[in-house]
């Protein structure tokens, strides 16, 4: 029982919640950690900030940047509200205490918008939006799915066109506000 011999029903879930979480990480320990699923996570999750390091405009870091933390903050959150009522669940996390992909949410999503709105500044951001909701919703998804990472439950892949364009929009304002110099072609 929990400290002060609580019996609320919050109580038990949160004890019953604790249990699963501790049989996920012995599960995570046994069958997922060091897998080549587990390899892919971790790789997806350093490479793109490596590549970005590489490529991205120095003189335009800081407002991509806050594009990228948007996007972060974004699709943590709509992936865990995803994941926590059930409408999909991940397989061979990088690490087992989030509902969420970390490669998705604090990788691949926010360093993808952020090289798309760097290059060709000028693109209309609706079309750049447009785009990336397709080629993440369609490609990146099924690809996930492939491997095995992505499983969806409740939800179908065209339910997350609006949400990855809604995100790439959302941080694509954040490049606009004053204070920036505007961008410029790499």
């Amino acid at each position: 029982m929990l400290p002060h011999e609580h019996t609320t029903g919050t109580a038990l879930i949160y004890q019953q919640l604790t249990e699963l979480q501790q049989q996920f990480y012995s599960i995570w320990l046994s069958e997922m950690l060091f897998t080549w699923r587990w390899w892919v996570s971790v790789l997806l999750t350093i490479v793109p900030w490596l590549l970005w390091l590489r490529y991205r405009n120095p003189e335009s870091k800081h407002r991509l940047l806050l594009a990228g933390f948007f996007s972060m903050i974004a699709a943590l959150t709509l992936d865990t509200i995803g994941s926590i009522i059930g409408l999909w669940f991940y397989d061979y996390k990088a690490l087992p205490l989030f509902p969420h992909y970390i490669p998705a949410d604090f990788s691949i999503i926010p360093v993808a918008i952020m090289f798309m709105i760097q290059y060709n500044p000028s693109l209309n951001p609706h079309l750049k939006g447009l785009v990336f909701a397709l080629l993440f919703s369609f490609i990146g998804e099924e690809i996930l799915r492939w491997m095995a990472l992505y499983e969806l439950l409740l939800w179908r892949q065209y339910y997350s066109l609006p949400l990855y364009y809604t995100i790439f929009v959302g941080s694509h304002y954040f490049t606009t506000l004053d204070g920036f110099k505007p961008l410029k072609d790499t």
